[in-house]
Order: structure tokens, then sequence, then C-alpha cells
């Protein structure tokens, strides 16, 4: 294991509540243009064990893409359009990882939507400049993670996070929702289509 010191050190999770200690990663690729404009999308790749970075970040839709010698840009980046949140989860999948061997006995969706929340909700306290964005919450292959998240969300009743739904490939309608306390009045069903 290789020690963090510097910036990165500052967003070392340590512990998360109700947990043995454990430690995330993210990838954060800002909006190019106007970003305090554009929305935030949380991107989580399944598998399970499918690395959101490898696959998500740096195979799809991220600003860079692996030539195999060097990043190039990928002119088709969701962030020309959006502020690109990429988390890996659950621990044990890419860089996140416990302290203690017995957390990673009996991972399952709920730990890791509740996981995934407590990153969230640290990451909106390190950037509250987007805390009041609409937040997509989106990704491929087990998507459960994202619903579960979503009824995590849901549960807590924080305005100030501004969850407005999920993207699903292949043109299926998904509810799209406006946090505040519980689901709004209006409901509005967004497709989106890879």
């Amino acid at each position: 294991m290789v020690d963090c010191f510097g910036p990165c050190e500052l967003d070392r999770v340590v512990q998360l509540p109700g947990q043995p200690p454990k430690s995330l990663f993210y990838y954060f690729a800002e909006a190019e243009f106007d970003p305090f404009s554009k929305p935030l999308v949380l991107w989580l790749n399944g598998g399970p064990g499918c690395s959101s970075l490898g696959v998500g970040a740096f195979s799809e839709n991220g600003p860079f893409r692996p030539n195999g010698q060097v990043l190039i840009r990928n002119e088709h980046s969701w962030n020309t359009e959006a502020n690109m949140l990429y988390l890996e989860a659950p621990i044990g999948v890419g860089f996140p990882y416990a302290a203690d061997s017995s957390a990673y006995d009996g991972v399952t969706d709920l730990i890791t939507a509740r996981d995934n929340l407590a990153f969230l909700q640290k990451w909106f306290l390190k950037f509250p400049q987007y805390k009041n964005r609409s937040l997509f919450i989106t990704g491929e292959r087990l998507l459960k993670f994202c619903s579960i998240l979503d009824y995590e969300l849901l549960d807590l009743e924080i305005p100030t996070i501004g969850a407005v739904g999920r993207l699903v490939k292949a043109g299926i309608p998904v509810l799209v929702y406006r946090l505040g306390l519980g689901l709004s009045e209006k409901k509005t069903r967004f497709y989106a289509d890879e």
C-alpha cells in the first residue's frame, strides 16, 4: 500500500459511520465549459467487481482514453455537458480498500449503497459549490446500486442534495424526481439512450 501525502490526503476517507475503516476512491472531471451551470453526474460501474475508472472513465465517457502509451482526449466525453464524478465501489474493487479484512466479509448491495451515500455526503462537504446542483446517478451493469442509493438519499430527506434521477441505457423510462421532502408532486419521465 502506498501512502498518500499532500492534496490527495484531504480526500482520504478513514472511517464511515457504523462500518470498519474504509478508504474509497473517486475521479472528478469538471465540465469543460461553464461548470457551475452544469449538473453533477455520479457514475457507478457494476459487475460485480468492475472499475468505474477503468471502464467508465477511461474506456467510455471520461475526458481521456489510453492509446497504449499515453492518454488521449476523448471527443465524446460526457464532461462536455456535465460535471462527472466516478466512484469506485464497493471496497475491494479498484482502489478502495478496508484497513480491517473483516470489512470485506458480507459486503452487500445495501452496505455498498450506504458507503456510497456516506462518500457523497463527505464529497459535498468538501465541494459545497456542487451541493445545490441537479444530481444524476447513473452507470452500467449492476444498476441496482443506483436504485438503492436513490432510496437511501430519499430516506435522508436532505434538501441540499438535488438528486434529479437516474439515467439508464436502452431508452428505459425512469422516474425523475426532485429531492426535498421525498418525491415531489411533479413526476416526470426521463429517457436516456446510449
